[in-house]
């Protein structure tokens, strides 16, 4: 019976490994996305997604080849540097983006008044108003 023990410590030291492994594998799935989300916002149309890595890779100082191989070819496992510097820049990203938003949403308001379903919709989703009247709002034509 004594050396059933050592056997059963070592297969929970065999389980506890193979759940760092997912996790690993969720964060790598995590900083792909980010990746995704990025370089499909920055990407102009068909033919420059290279050149939108390129351009993500200078503004948040990031490895090129890293953003390419998010991509492209998955890594088994990711730089923990490199996943907060991912995240860093897709928040700041999304703070552009909503920026933009803003600003488009701004002419807008001047161009159809604030009453217009597309303004009202664009309000809710900068969060300057509540989602309940956007989907009340989606079925009005102007």
């Amino acid at each position: 019976m004594a050396s059933n023990k050592p056997w059963m410590f070592l297969q929970m030291c065999k389980n506890s490994l193979q759940e760092r492994k997912v996790s690993s594998a969720s964060y790598v799935d995590q900083a792909e996305n980010w990746t995704r989300d990025m370089v499909r916002l920055e990407s102009r149309g068909p033919g420059d997604v290279a050149p939108a890595m390129r351009r993500l890779a200078i503004r948040y100082r990031l490895p090129y080849g890293t953003i390419w191989a998010l991509r492209y070819r998955k890594p088994k496992s990711i730089v923990t540097d490199i996943y907060f510097a991912l995240a860093a820049a897709y928040e700041a990203e999304r703070a552009r983006q909503r920026h933009a938003l803003r600003e488009d949403l701004d002419v807008t308001k001047e161009i159809a008044g604030p009453d217009h379903p597309a303004v009202r919709a664009a309000e809710a989703l900068v969060g300057k108003a509540d989602p309940a009247d956007v989907a009340g709002v989606s079925g009005q034509t102007t």
